[in-house]
């Protein structure tokens, strides 16, 4: 999924089932350019929830991967936190 503004790309979601492997779980690796808005952000990433949800027939797990501390930021105004870090 991508979400592009006026001039160029503010951020891209690749969503991958691991249904299969345990039950519920969606891989999303994200990255966000830093002039995406808040706003703008929790559009595009309702956006990538709703399309998670499709993925698995139960109740749903996300692991996000991301570099850098502007998606763990996002994701925290989301209602998230951040459950481990790998260095």
């Amino acid at each position: 999924m991508l979400a592009k503004g006026s001039e160029q790309l503010l951020a891209c979601a690749y969503l991958a089932s691991f249904e299969k492997i345990q039950p519920g779980l969606i891989f999303v690796s994200l990255a966000v350019d830093s002039h995406m808005t808040e706003q703008d952000f929790t559009v595009f990433w309702e956006q990538c929830f709703a399309l998670a949800r499709t993925l698995v027939s139960g109740s749903m797990m996300l692991r996000v991967a991301s570099v850098g501390d502007l998606v763990p930021a996002l994701l925290a105004g989301q209602g998230l936190k951040v459950a481990r870090e790998q260095g």
